[in-house]
């Protein structure tokens, strides 16, 4: 499966859990550090600390099992 279609499968579950907290912008920066096509800085860090501190909608997102049979590669739980 190509990356776009993983990350959309990503994306389309972390929207469903996220109970609209997440926005377009909070997606789009996603998917640059999960495409490693950006590095966070601790100011980016905090900043999402802070803004989703009691929320692990992308580890949950991460963790659902029609995502994982999609990566297939690795189990969330060993993060």
């Amino acid at each position: 499966m190509s990356d776009d279609k993983v990350w959309l499968e990503v994306k389309n579950e972390l929207i469903r859990i996220s109970n609209v907290m997440v926005g377009i912008q909070d997606l789009d920066w996603i998917e640059l550090i999960l495409r490693l096509e950006k590095d966070i800085t601790i100011f980016e860090a905090q900043r999402m600390y802070q803004r989703f501190k009691y929320s692990t909608s992308l580890l949950d997102a991460l963790a659902h099992p029609s995502i994982i049979h999609v990566l297939g590669i690795f189990s969330v739980k060993s993060l």
